[in-house]
């Protein structure tokens, strides 16, 4: 059924996209003009929330677009209290978030189980109209920023591939964070305040507020916003000697968040949109905590046992993390009679700086950890070992987009948009490792574990006695990596209405993308011995990789009634491939390639692609009072981008490893059983396994059957109940209940190579929480508690390596309670 689409400038806001559909429903309106339209009016008393999407670049009823989303709008976060990624991904059913564990904090993010910590992102991560992912490394620690949810009109989750509407960035999927756009017409704004306790934490708290409206009645608004969180630790950093508690709830957190936007219409066919969003985020020390451990080292350093358990962090070093970005955008459309054009800019900075403790992880190096020592403080014979790692990673990225779309008439048969598209991605890595390398050296146990090579006598040693190399300068290691991403694309959509009721969507997108690097290493960790005998530490690698990916994406679907849809999709995602350095000349890593039967790792790999098979039903049914959306899908993944652990030196590098298969079905629903009650759930099932075996000289890197790691089930049930007291007032309590079901982290490790006992299991997970409010006129207040159950069941594993006794490992936050107040105009 041919539908009238407002105008791409204005895609963004749901205010303006439901009121067209309200329109369309009475009557074949003329395109509406790209001022304002009226606010949509309120659900009717007993029926559900109408939610527009602009996932293919068009204002559309979610329940219209031929494919599986997940959309939350500011409303529902603020009453299911989600504040963060993490909380989405509970939220959403197929999205799966959470730290890798590591000490460098990194994190993963995966949609149907196509994840990665290494490579271009599997997952595309946008604020309104731009790409923010990063290229993700696990040995440096890089990971995606992520918007805080402040001032949001909804998150858009699209699942599956969406390389033809937006690239290589979105091979699994694409996580949209939705910012509201200015009004020329009505004022509006809300104020925000929050406080809350952890239990045996400390107290939370925020404060935010955001105001917009018209500057020049009908030509010129603007909307500002501003936010500040300070979220309360709750893991004691404690000495590992004498169990003391040296930072009480360390791992606390702050947050800024600035938002400007403007929108500028001197006629009725131009806008033009800029905007600014700033983001700054500090976490003061890792969250990670120790499992109990023995102190064993009794005599030398230990007055009493070290006892670890429960919040508990034994690092001897502080590991605070600074991530903050920026992202300046500039839009402008142009409506002409038959089609619209529209330009989107953007430019965005980022600079994340974080230290790390890797005491235990390069100690791990010198001393055979058999359960003797102390777990990464002191070396055999009693000197004090201290890592500090700094890790910097840097983005700049520039985008620039051009679109062209069809203004449809009612009784049009076709819609299109085509649109060019050039990016350029800057990221910088910058790795430097301070420690005391000369107490190594002079480490008699050290000493007589390497036999004769110590030309030295202790206590004379220094670091070029062990490694051949001296220190560079204060630094045993130092790192830069310069990463270059480009992107030039031209693709199209086009939509053909076969009838009222049936339409085919045919996309494709092609495109050059070129990847090249430059890596400059030093210090006596990179010791090597060069053709003529002689040692160095430094070396410079570079890596170029160019390809030329088609993606094209094929949907028909059949409107059943104006309410209800049927769809199927074929869709085709990729992410380009990279380079790695050159680890086949480190002397540390010889015994790594020898044991695997090869002379060195691939200094490139190439990219991986899927193929995502969709049937699904979406729509609502009794008068809006039900919502659904199910889906069942079948991915193929070809050509994995991996990360292969080497696990004597303790390197990494990507390479290419066979096949998987992710299979599964989701389903998503609330029901507005009677006036005052609300019943909302989802589930979602994911089997992704490996279906290929890949082994290098008999050693297996990749185990088929075994899981991609990821949950196989998901599920949340919510209940909402409202009741009108009078008076204009009103009182509401909500429960959500969220669960996912154990897993596998990593290969079988009695089989595949890299696989480690110590973090494979991945634990199930519960989570509930529960609010109570009031509202009047404006204002509303609640009262709220976050996982009710106080559980702290472990989310993630980490362990250094796998000859170390040192196990840290991530929980969910403890019961937390909290008053929220928020008043809106």
């Amino acid at each position: 059924m041919s539908r009238s689409l407002l105008c791409l400038g204005l895609a963004s806001s749901v205010v303006l996209g439901s009121a067209f559909d309200a329109a369309a429903q009475q009557a074949p309106p003329p395109p509406p003009p790209p001022s304002e339209a009226a606010a949509p009016a309120a659900p009717s008393r007993g029926q559900l929330e109408e939610v527009v999407v602009t996932a293919e670049h068009r204002s559309e009823d979610i329940n219209k677009v031929p494919m599986s989303i997940s959309a939350l709008t500011g409303d529902q976060m603020e009453q299911q209290g989600i504040k963060d990624i993490s909380d989405i991904a509970r939220s959403v059913p197929g999205l799966n978030f959470q730290s890798t564990g590591d000490a460098f904090g990194t994190t993963e993010i995966s949609i149907r189980g196509i994840n990665s910590q290494v490579g271009a992102a599997p997952t595309g991560i946008y604020i309104d109209e731009t790409p923010i992912q990063a290229r993700l490394s696990g040995f440096t620690g890089t990971s995606n920023p992520y918007p805080k949810v402040f001032d949001l009109d909804r998150i858009e989750v699209l699942k599956g591939p969406q390389g033809t509407l937006y690239g290589a960035g979105s091979e699994g999927g694409t996580v949209r964070f939705i910012t509201p756009q200015p009004s020329l017409t009505d004022f509006s704004g809300t104020g925000h305040a929050d406080v809350s306790y952890t239990d045996g934490g400390d107290p939370s708290y925020e404060i935010g507020a955001a105001v917009g409206g018209p500057i020049v009645d009908g030509k010129l608004g603007f909307r500002v916003s501003a936010w500040y969180q300070n979220e309360g630790g709750f893991v004691d950093r404690v000495d590992r000697d004498t169990n003391q508690v040296v930072d009480p709830n360390s791992d606390w957190q702050d947050s800024k968040v600035f938002r400007a936007a403007l929108k500028f219409q001197p006629v009725d066919q131009l806008t033009i949109a800029p905007s600014v969003y700033y983001q700054d985020q500090y976490t003061n020390d890792s969250s990670l905590w120790s499992l109990a451990e023995p102190c064993s080292n009794v005599s030398a350093h230990c007055q009493v046992p070290v006892v670890g358990g429960p919040y508990k962090n034994l690092e001897q070093l502080q590991q605070p993390d600074n991530d903050y970005f920026y992202l300046t955008g500039l839009d402008a459309e142009y409506r002409f009679d038959a089609v619209t054009v529209k330009s989107i800019t953007s430019w965005f900075y980022r600079n994340d700086n974080r230290y790390s403790d890797g005491s235990s992880y390069d100690l791990s190096t010198f001393v055979p950890w058999d359960g003797v020592p102390d777990g990464g403080a002191y070396l055999p014979g009693g000197a004090p070992f201290v890592s500090h790692y700094f890790l910097q990673n840097g983005q700049q990225n520039f985008d620039q987009e051009i679109r062209i779309s069809s203004n449809d008439q009612p009784g049009d048969r076709f819609s299109w948009i085509v649109g060019l598209f050039w990016q350029h991605n800057r990221q910088q890595l910058g790795y430097t490792i301070r420690e005391p390398l000369q107490n190594v050296a002079n480490d008699p146990t050290v000493q007589a574990s390497y036999g004769d090579v110590f030309p030295c006598t202790i206590p004379f040693c220094a670091t070029q006695d062990l490694f051949g190399t001296p220190d560079v300068g204060p630094f045993t290691y130092t790192d830069n990596q310069i990463t270059h991403e480009s992107q030039e694309a031209i693709y199209g959509n086009i939509t053909w209405h076969v009838t009222d009721d049936i339409k085919l969507d045919v996309g494709l997108r092609g495109a050059r993308s070129l990847f090249d690097f430059r890596d400059v290493q030093n210090g006596p960790w990179n010791s090597h011995q060069l053709a003529n005998g002689q040692w160095t530490g430094y070396s410079e690698f570079n890596a170029t990789k160019k390809e030329y990916p088609l993606t094209p994406r094929i949907s028909a679907s059949w409107q059943v009634n104006d309410d209800q849809m049927v769809y199927a999709t074929i869709a085709e995602g990729y992410r380009i491939g990279g380079g790695n350095d050159d680890l086949s000349t480190l002397q540390a890593c010889k015994q790594d390639f020898a044991n695997l039967g090869i002379s060195g790792n691939p200094l490139t790999y190439d990219s991986d692609t899927v193929w995502n098979y969709e049937i699904g039903a979406k729509g609502k049914a009794f008068g809006n009072t039900v919502q659904f959306d199910v889906s069942a899908f079948w991915i193929n993944w070809a050509n994995i981008q991996s990360d292969i652990y080497l696990p004597i030196c303790g390197y990494t590098y990507t390479q290419n490893l066979g096949d998987a298969v992710s299979r599964g079905a989701e389903f998503d629903a609330q029901w507005r059983v009677m006036d005052g009650l609300t019943l909302s759930g989802t589930i979602a099932y994911t089997d992704a396994e490996y279906t290929t075996t890949t082994a290098v000289s008999g050693n297996i890197l990749a185990l088929k059957g075994d899981s991609l790691g990821t949950p196989p089930l998901t599920f949340t049930i919510g209940a909402e109940h409202d009741q009108d007291l009078g008076d204009d007032m009103s009182l509401y309590m909500r429960a959500d209940f969220q669960f996912a079901s154990h897993y596998e982290r990593t290969g079988n490790d009695a089989i595949v190579y890299t696989g480690d006992p110590v973090v494979r299991p991945g634990l199930s997970t519960t989570n509930l929480n529960a609010r109570v409010g009031v509202t009047k006129g404006g204002w509303d207040v609640s009262l709220y508690a976050v996982n009710l159950a106080n559980t702290h069941t472990i989310t993630y594993v980490y362990h250094d390596t796998y000859y170390t006794p040192d196990v840290r490992v991530e929980s969910q936050r403890p019961l937390t309670i909290g008053l929220t107040a928020d008043y809106r105009f």
